[in-house]
C-alpha cells in the first residue's frame, strides 16, 4: 500500500502540470483529477478507520468538505472549473500525507500512533478549511450586492 500511495501522490503533483504543458486540461479533466484524488483518499482513509487506525470521523469530514467544494463550486460560484481554496489545498496535502504515513508505519508504529493521537487537531483543521470556504459565501454577496 506504501509504494501505491506514493506513485498516487506524484501522479497528483505532476498531472496538472503535463495537463496544461500538452494544452489537454479542461474543465471535465480538472474535475475527474479532483474525484479521483477524492476516491483514492477516501477508499485507503476509510479503510484505516476500519482497522481503527484513525478515527471515523477523518474520512467523513474529508468527504464533507469535498461536497461543500463541488457544491460551492457548480452552485455558489458558478463555475465549470472546481474553485480552489488556501485550506482546501493545504487539506489536499494532508490527506496524502496520512495516506502514506499510514501505508508505511500503522499504528502501533510511532508515526501512525502520532497521527492518530493528531487527529483531533486535523479534524479541527478541516473544519476551519469548511468555514473558511462558507465565510467566503458572506463576502461574496456583500460584493455582489446580493442579500
Amino acid at each position: 500500500m506504501g509504494a501505491i500511495a506514493v506513485c498516487a501522490a506524484a501522479s497528483d503533483f505532476i498531472d496538472g502540470p503535463i495537463a496544461y504543458r500538452t494544452r489537454s486540461a479542461d474543465s471535465f479533466g480538472r474535475w475527474l483529477d479532483n474525484l479521483a484524488d477524492v476516491v483514492f483518499v477516501l477508499t485507503a482513509l476509510g479503510c484505516e478507520a476500519a482497522a481503527e487506525a484513525i478515527p471515523a470521523y477523518i474520512p467523513v469530514l474529508i468527504a464533507a468538505s469535498f461536497a461543500q467544494y463541488a457544491i460551492d463550486s457548480v452552485v455558489v460560484s458558478g463555475s465549470a472549473i472546481p474553485v480552489k481554496s488556501r485550506l482546501g489545498h493545504w487539506g489536499g496535502v494532508i490527506n496524502y500525507t496520512m495516506v502514506i504515513l499510514l501505508a508505511w508505519a500503522p499504528p502501533p508504529r510511532w508515526p501512525g500512533m502520532m497521527l492518530h493521537d493528531a487527529t483531533p487537531l486535523i479534524a479541527l483543521f478541516y473544519v476551519t478549511a469548511m468555514c473558511e470556504r462558507a465565510l467566503g459565501y458572506r463576502h461574496a454577496r456583500a460584493v455582489h450586492g446580493s442579500a
